[in-house]
């Protein structure tokens, strides 16, 4: 989180923190608005919910926790070295891609935001 937050701090933008504990000062130091959550892992589904598009990149359980999330959400996720999903690609109905770096990950989030996005919706469930 920290790479991504000092990223978006170089390109401009202001950055939030979810945090997932309750420590204000646990926030890395390109966060601008820090909110604790208190939520520990589960704060997850702010994150992703709050999110256009989301980009994942590597990451370990909590990453494959949040693609999840997105997808289920219909909403588009960008992967970068991140975890396999070849049986979704084959459906295009999945707003997933594979990106071969952060540029080409960036160039696909930017043309997904200008053709607009896919209508939120929950697969699988009813929408609440």
């Amino acid at each position: 989180m920290e790479a991504a937050a000092r990223g978006a701090k170089r390109g401009g933008a202001r950055t939030i923190g979810l945090l997932p504990g309750i420590h204000k000062e646990a926030a890395n130091p390109f966060i601008d608005i820090v909110l604790p959550t208190g939520m520990g892992q589960a704060r997850n589904v702010l994150v992703v919910l709050a999110a256009d598009v989301v980009v994942a990149v590597g990451g370990e359980l909590g990453t494959l926790s949040e693609l999840s999330l997105a997808l289920k959400h219909d909403i588009p996720v960008v992967g970068v070295d991140t975890w396999p999903v070849e049986g979704w690609l084959e459906d295009p109905s999945i707003p997933f891609s594979q990106a071969k770096d952060p540029q080409e990950a960036l160039r696909i989030v930017r043309q997904w935001l200008t053709s607009g996005l896919p209508p939120r919706g929950v697969r699988g469930a009813e929408t609440t």
